[in-house]
C-alpha cells in the first residue's frame, strides 16, 4: 500500500502545559520587575551601558571646585591633614570670592566644632560680608540597641549658630550606596525634626529669582506668610502634591515645583570621571590675583571641598560608573555639584518605575512569543531587529531626553520567552513526532518510522545498503476474483487477508515494504544475511498458510504463493517532494518477483533461491534446479519447501541430472513418469522443457 509525504506535513495540537508556562511566564516577569531587584539589576548593569555607550560630556562652566587636599597643605605649609586647618584660609578665600562676585558659594566642610576666637570671628565676618553661602550639616551615624536588635540614629551635627545665621542655610548630603557604588543622590533626608532638602536642592532653590520663589509660595500657600529659612520653604511646598487647582502656575513656576518632587533618591546623570567639573586646588585660588580670581569665578557657583585625584590619598570619594581603572573615584564635593547641575540644566534622569519594566518585559516576551510563529531564521531576525532597534531608541532617548529605559530587564524577557517557547517546541516537537511514528509504523518498519519522523526534511537522502531476504507474495486468480465481486467485498476479504499477513510478518521479525493490489513485499534486514533471518522469513511464510488454512473463505478464494530470495539491496524512500513510498531498490527485488511468478509454472507455492536456502541446513528442502529468468543472464538454483516423498525425491533427482547433461529424450521420459505417477508440477515443467528442446532441435 503506497504512502506519501507532503512538502509540509503539519500536526494542529496545542500542548497542554502552554498556558500554564505562558501564565508562569508573566507571574515571574510580575514579580521581578515590580521587585527592588529590577532596579538594582539595571543599575548595575542597564545603566552602565547606557553611561559607558554615551561617554562624558561636558559640564556646566558655571559651576567651578575649589579642591581641598594634603598636597593643597603642603603647598602653604600646612598639615596634611585638612581637619586641622586655621579657618582663617576659608575666611580668606570667601572674601576673595566675595570679591570676585561669585553667584553662590556651597561650603562642603562641616564647621560643627569652635575654635579660636579669631579663626571663628573671621570666618563669622566672612560669611556675613556675603551673604550668599551654604553650609554643610554633618550628620553622624550611632546603633543603638532596642533589646530585638540595633537601630540605626543619624544625629544632626548643624555648623555653629554663629556662622549658620549669615548663611542661606545649611544641609547635609548623603549618598545612597548599590551596594557599593554610587547612582543616586537623596534631594530630601529624614531627620529627627522630619524631612529635610539636601545640600545640592539647597542650592538649586538659592539660585532662583527671589520673585519665582515668593509667588509660587503665595499660589500655593495663600494663608502663610512664606517661612524665612529655604529648607522650611522646601519642606512645606514639597508637601504639596498635585496641584491641579492651580491652573494659573507659570513655566518657572512649574519647573520649581518639579524639582521639589522629583524621585527621592534621584538618579543622578554623571559628566563624566574625577575632575569633570573645573577643579582649581585651595592653594592656587588663595594666590590668584583678583582679576584673576574674577576671570574664574565670577557670577559662578563655587563649591568648596575635598577633592583629590591621587589614588593613595583619596578621601571623601565614592566609587561611580565613571571609576576609572586605576580605581581614582569622584569626590563628594564633585557629586554634589553634579546633582546641582543636573537640576540646573533639567538633564536629571527620568528613572524607569516599575509599571514601564513590565510593560516592556511584557512586550518583548510578546515579540518572541509571536516571532515563533514564524521559521527559526526568521524568528531570530524579527528578534534580533527589535532588539537592535530597542537599544538604539533607548540610547537616544538617554543621550537627547535623558529617559533612563531598561536594557537588561527586557532582555531578560526575551530570554525567559525564549526559553519557554523553544521548550514548548520541543515539547510539541517531541509529541508530533510520537504522533506521526504512530502513524507510520502502521506504514512503515518501526526504526524507518522513527528516522522519517524525527526529519522529514530530507526524505531524499534518508535510505541505506543493506544485506536481507525479500517475501513477495501473490494471490492465484485475482484477477477474476476482481470481476465477480463487488470492490466494498473485495476491499473487507483484502484487508483480512493482509490482516493476516501482515500480524505474522511482524511476529517472526520482518517488516512490509509494500502493499499493491493483491502482491505483499515483506522484509528482513541486517549487515548480513545469517540463519536466524533466513528461518524467520520461512516460519512466517509456513504460519501465513497454516492461518490463511484456518479461514476456509481466504483459503479458497485468495490462494497465495510466496518466493523467498536474499541480497543486497538499497532501503529508503523513493520518490520526490509530494509523493514518497518507503521501498527498497535493487537487483535482488527483481529476482525475487521472478522467482514468486515461476509458482505458476511450477504449481508450487513456495518458491526459495540458494542465497536463502543456504542458511536452512536442517530444513527439508527440495531442490528444482538452475532457472534461467527473464532479462537474467546468471541462472538462479531454485528449492522449495514441500513434504515430498523419498523416492520421488530421488527420481527428480536422476531425471534433472539428464536434463543437465541435455540427454533431453532420456529426461523427458522419466519426468513423464514422475509426472504422471506423482502429479509433480516441477516434473510436468521440465518434461515440457525437453519437448521443447527436442522440437529445436528437429
Amino acid at each position: 500500500m503506497p504512502h506519501s509525504a507532503s512538502r509540509a506535513p503539519v500536526i494542529h495540537h496545542h500542548h497542554r502545559y502552554w498556558w500554564l508556562a505562558s501564565l508562569t511566564l508573566m507571574l515571574l516577569l510580575l514579580c521581578v520587575c515590580l521587585s527592588s531587584y529590577a532596579v538594582k539589576v539595571e543599575q548595575k548593569t542597564g545603566l552602565h551601558w547606557l553611561f559607558h555607550l554615551r561617554g562624558p560630556i561636558t559640564p556646566p562652566s558655571d559651576i567651578r571646585i575649589i579642591g581641598i587636599n594634603s598636597a593643597a597643605g603642603e603647598n602653604m605649609n600646612l598639615s596634611r591633614q585638612t581637619s586641622s586647618w586655621s579657618r582663617d584660609i576659608y575666611a580668606a578665600l570667601i572674601d576673595r570670592l566675595t570679591q570676585a562676585q561669585v553667584r553662590l558659594i556651597v561650603m562642603d566642610i562641616a564647621f560643627k566644632d569652635a575654635r579660636r576666637e579669631e579663626e571663628d570671628a573671621a570666618l563669622e565676618n566672612a560669611l556675613r560680608n556675603n551673604g550668599k553661602v551654604l553650609l554643610f550639616k554633618y550628620l553622624r551615624r550611632h546603633q543603638i540597641n532596642l533589646g530585638k536588635g540595633l537601630a540605626d540614629i543619624e544625629e544632626e551635627i548643624a555648623p555653629l549658630q554663629r556662622f549658620t545665621q549669615h548663611a542661606l542655610a545649611s544641609g547635609s548630603f548623603v549618598l545612597p550606596k548599590y551596594p557599593a557604588e554610587v547612582t543616586h543622590a537623596y534631594l530630601f533626608t529624614e531627620l529627627t525634626k522630619g524631612k529635610e532638602a539636601t545640600q545640592p536642592l539647597l542650592a538649586f532653590l538659592a539660585l532662583q529669582p527671589e520673585a519665582v520663589r515668593q509667588s509660587l509660595w503665595d499660589k500655593l500657600r495663600p494663608e502663610q506668610q512664606a517661612p524665612e529659612k529655604l529648607s522650611e520653604w522646601a519642606r512645606l511646598l514639597g508637601e504639596i502634591w498635585p496641584v491641579s487647582t492651580v491652573p494659573t502656575l507659570s513655566t518657572e513656576e512649574k519647573d520649581l515645583l518639579v524639582r521639589l518632587h522629583l524621585p527621592n533618591p534621584m538618579p543622578i546623570n554623571f559628566y563624566g570621571p574625577a575632575e569633570t567639573f573645573s577643579t582649581v586646588p585651595i592653594d592656587r585660588a588663595l594666590q590668584m590675583t583678583k582679576e584673576e580670581m574674577r576671570q574664574q569665578f565670577h557670577n559662578k557657583v563655587v563649591y568648596v571641598g575635598y577633592s583629590d585625584s591621587r589614588q593613595t590619598e583619596q578621601m571623601d570619594a565614592y566609587r561611580t560608573v565613571f571609576s576609572d581603572r586605576r580605581g581614582v573615584d569622584i569626590s563628594g564635593v564633585e557629586i554634589s555639584a553634579t546633582v546641582l547641575a543636573n537640576l540646573l540644566q533639567n538633564n536629571y534622569l527620568k528613572p524607569p518605575s516599575h509599571y514601564w519594566m513590565l510593560g516592556l518585559a511584557l512586550v518583548f516576551a510578546a515579540i518572541a512569543i509571536l516571532a515563533h510563529q514564524f521559521s527559526a531564521p526568521v524568528c531570530l531576525i524579527i528578534q534580533f531587529l527589535a532588539a537592535g532597534a530597542y537599544l538604539v531608541i533607548s540610547y537616544r532617548l538617554f543621550l537627547n531626553y535623558f529617559v533612563w529605559l531598561p536594557i537588561v530587564i527586557p532582555f531578560i524577557a526575551l530570554l525567559l520567552s525564549n526559553s519557554i517557547m523553544w521548550t514548548w517546541h520541543y515539547l510539541q516537537q517531541k509529541k508530533r513526532e510520537q504522533e506521526i511514528r504512530y502513524m507510520l509504523t502502521q506504514y512503515l518498519p518501526t526504526e524507518a518510522a522513527h528516522k522519517l519522523s524525527r526529519d522529514f526534511s530530507r526524505l531524499e537522502q534518508q535510505r541505506q545498503l543493506v544485506q536481507g531476504v525479500c517475501l513477495l507474495t501473490d494471490v492465484q486468480g485475482y484477477t477474476r476474483l476482481a470481476e465477480t465481486i463487488s470492490p466494498i467485498e473485495l476491499h473487507a476479504l483484502m484487508n483480512r487477508y493482509y490482516a493476516v499477513l501482515i500480524q505474522t510478518v511482524e511476529e517472526h521479525g520482518g517488516f512490509i515494504g509494500n502493499l499493491v493490489g493483491d502482491g505483499m513485499l515483506a522484509l528482513w534486514t541486517g549487515s548480513e544475511i545469517d540463519d536466524n533471518m533466513c528461518k524467520s522469513a520461512l516460519l512466517a511464510v509456513h504460519d501465513i498458510q497454516k492461518r490463511l488454512e484456518q479461514e476456509p473463505d481466504l483459503t479458497e478464494k485468495l490462494p497465495t504463493c510466496f518466493g523467498l530470495h536474499g541480497g543486497q539491496f538499497s532501503l529508503g524512500n523513493l520518490g520526490h517532494f509530494g509523493h514518497f513510498e518507503y521501498s527498497p531498490v535493487g537487483d535482488m527485488i527483481n529476482t525475487a518477483s521472478r522467482i514468486e511468478h515461476l509458482n505458476r509454472q511450477l504449481k508450487t507455492r513456495i518458491l526459495c533461491s540458494a542465497p536463502v536456502a543456504n542458511h536452512l541446513n536442517d530444513v527439508k528442502l527440495r531442490f528444482l534446479g538452475n532457472f534461467s529468468l527473464r532479462n537474467k543472464a546468471v541462472p538462479v538454483a531454485l528449492y522449495t519447501y514441500a513434504d515430498t516423498p523419498t523416492d520421488l525425491d530421488v527420481r527428480f533427482k536422476q531425471a534433472y541430472e539428464l536434463y543437465e547433461n541435455r540427454h533431453f529424450g532420456l529426461a523427458l521420459a522419466q519426468f513423464a513418469q514422475i509426472a504422471d505417477a506423482y502429479a509433480d508440477g516441477p516434473s510436468l515443467y521440465f518434461a515440457n522443457a525437453c519437448r521443447e528442446e527436442l522440437s529445436a532441435r528437429n
